[in-house]
């Protein structure tokens, strides 16, 4: 049975936080490649999420 490794009381980071000028360049892009992929009438907010990898909750609240 292999050992664990050694606890040293650090927890790696579920996530990394972007910085918010850098999330908002991400949905720019990702409109304008769900523009180009699904037109005006296929884009909507929760797609165009799903392509820059940002969660829908902070685009909804606006914590960008």
């Amino acid at each position: 049975m292999p050992t664990p490794p050694a606890v040293t009381g650090k927890r790696e980071a579920r996530f990394n936080r972007m910085e918010p000028a850098q999330r908002r360049a991400l949905l720019v892009e990702a409109t304008f490649r769900c523009l180009q992929k699904h037109g005006f009438e296929g884009t909507s907010i929760r797609r165009i999420c799903a392509e820059a990898g940002v969660d829908l909750w902070k685009m909804r609240t606006g914590r960008l």
